[in-house]
């Protein structure tokens, strides 16, 4: 188990990815059958997008499940959304019924693309997410897409969101 500075605890976890692996961190509920999956907020072992540890630790009171993964090949869309759709497959082997996708800008449009491919998936968030490889936000239906864009945005342009 990692203690990330505070009270927060995670347990590292491999998830494989066709003939390769990369690293994840669970901060489990008990007794819960939801989870979050935040694309891309796992960076190295120790450096984590600090969003997410709060979140998650929040989310952990209420009874739900966070899975922080590291990309194998950061900024390769295609190799990102294998490594996101492997980690909910890993969700839905340990019997998580409900999963929710979250990723920010370039991970934006990870979760967009991998939410398609699962019943499970009920949920994806999008925030200040790209346009590129978001194309497939059309199929996320029936779940539930949220997506949020701040309009002082100064690397991608809320135009994108209004896109999406």
């Amino acid at each position: 188990m990692h203690d990330i500075p505070g009270r927060y605890e995670f347990n590292p976890t491999i998830i494989t990815v066709e003939d390769e692996e990369t690293t994840a961190l669970l901060r489990r509920a008990e007794g819960s059958n939801a989870a979050m999956l935040w694309a891309g907020a796992l960076f190295e072992e120790k450096q984590i997008h600090p969003i997410a540890l709060d979140v998650a630790n929040s989310l952990a009171s209420e009874g739900v499940t966070s899975l922080l993964l590291k990309y194998r090949k950061p900024y390769e869309l295609p190799a990102s959304i294998r490594d996101t759709q492997a980690a909910a497959t890993h969700l839905i082997n340990q019997r998580f019924e409900r999963i929710a996708l979250l990723g920010h800008s370039f991970s934006g449009a990870v979760v967009i693309s991998a939410g398609t491919k699962y019943d499970a998936v009920v949920a994806v968030a999008a925030l200040a997410s790209q346009t590129f490889g978001a194309v497939t936000a059309g199929h996320l239906a029936p779940r539930s897409l949220l997506l949020i864009h701040g309009t002082e945005d100064t690397r991608l342009s809320p135009y994108c969101s209004e896109q999406i």
